[in-house]
């Protein structure tokens, strides 16, 4: 007696190819940008001033860390990583994201060798996204201040779309 095929192993299987071909575009990205960051690392230097507050520097260095430096002095005040910042230094990172105005801090462009091209921006909550130069998809997606991690549970392809159905 023939058994038929077990369709979720082959979609757990397509599942994985899909979360390894993401992480293989996410490390891409994350070495285009890391390639064309300055030298400092600093891709966001601003002074924050608020009304009955002392003003204070606001850095955003790769990978992913806001660093909170006293104008007068130039001594770092604090310095958080992008996963900790809105809790730790909520004021600083709603600044950073407001300046950003909802595009990346740093964005590059880039043509794998035998790939799609892909647009590449670190954004200010610290994540590294890859989208698709045609058509705008979201390629891959990072954790906060660690660009070559795939965001867990991330998958450009879904099961849905796997599923067998009927045109």
């Amino acid at each position: 007696m023939s058994h038929p095929p077990d369709s979720t192993s082959a979609m757990h299987k397509a599942l994985n190819a899909s979360a390894a071909a993401d992480l293989r575009r996410l490390h891409l990205a994350a070495d285009a940008l890391k390639a064309a960051m300055p030298g400092h690392g600093v891709i966001f230097n601003r002074m924050l001033e608020r009304k009955g507050c002392q003003a204070v520097q606001v850095l955003f260095q790769w990978p992913g860390v806001l660093v909170l430096v006293d104008p007068g002095s130039g001594e770092p005040m604090q310095s958080v990583s992008a996963a900790d910042m809105r809790a730790a230094a909520p004021a600083a990172a709603a600044f950073v994201a407001h300046k950003a105005c909802n595009k990346p801090l740093k964005a590059v462009t880039l043509r794998p060798p035998q790939g799609r091209g892909l647009r590449a921006g670190l954004w200010a909550d610290g994540v590294v996204r890859a989208y698709a130069v045609d058509g705008d998809e979201l390629l891959a997606e990072s954790l906060p201040g660690q660009p070559y991690t795939l965001r867990p549970g991330f998958h450009t392809l879904t099961a849905q779309e796997l599923a067998p159905r009927i045109d």
